[in-house]
């Protein structure tokens, strides 16, 4: 499979979506930092034909809808969101598109690091061309609520925390600008299943229960009876 990242210099979420495919990192000063292909580009003169790949991830920027205090509210930090949503319907089959809560997206999956017992929060919005399902908000660890580039920990402690591995990113890459990896598998597996299901025998959501049944069909078949009756 192809996977496009998009608006990604850094590209840490490259490192989990190389486990689903070949992955194609588009960005403005795109660093060769993982086993990806760095692309080096305007996201508006993306050089690739349409319907390149499988699925897109977009991480346009965030900073007009940021809560940190030294970001950009004024209204001139540029919306590329729209153009996220245009990239992806024009060059891949399906897209993600992620930013803050507050970003215009459409009908947008919520995920936080509480849903996946990290000791984070780091919300985060994702638009996407096929159904995800909103996972319960849960906490089972204390999360870390100091400005995440500000923070105390160590660039060790904050790779363990997404997922990857601790070199050869910065500090700011992982605590700030980074996905936790939980989150890119969690939306990759609704992705995988939303396209199964394009292709298969159509919804799941009463897969386990047909199964049962039809199990329980074949375990109270009769035995065939025997020649003469016996």
């Amino acid at each position: 499979m192809k996977i496009l990242h998009a608006f990604a210099d850094y590209g840490v979420e490259a490192e989990p979506l190389r486990l689903y495919g070949e992955v194609v990192r588009l960005g403005h000063d795109p660093r060769d930092t993982n086993d990806s292909q760095p692309v080096r580009a305007k996201a508006e003169a993306a050089p690739f034909a349409p319907d390149s790949f499988d699925v897109g991830m977009f991480h346009p920027p965030c900073t007009r809808w940021s809560d940190m205090p030294d970001a950009d509210k004024s209204g001139d930090a540029p919306n590329l969101v729209p153009l996220a949503r245009e990239l992806g319907n024009r060059l891949c089959d399906h897209y993600i598109i992620e930013n803050k809560p507050r970003a215009p997206l459409d009908d947008p999956t919520l995920l936080s690091g509480k849903m996946f017992g990290l000791p984070i929060e780091h919300e985060r919005a994702f638009e996407t061309s096929f159904r995800v399902r909103q996972p319960p908000r849960q906490q089972s660890l204390p999360t870390e609520s100091s400005p995440y580039f500000n923070t105390e920990k160590s660039r060790e402690w904050w790779a363990s925390v997404k997922g990857v591995r601790e070199a050869p990113y910065c500090k700011h890459a992982l605590s700030k600008n980074s996905l936790p990896a939980p989150f890119v598998h969690y939306l990759m597996r609704a992705w995988l299943e939303a396209t199964d299901r394009a292709d298969g025998p159509g919804d799941y959501t009463e897969y386990d229960k047909r199964k049962t049944t039809a199990r329980r069909r074949e375990n109270n078949q009769q035995l065939p009876v025997a020649d003469g009756g016996h």
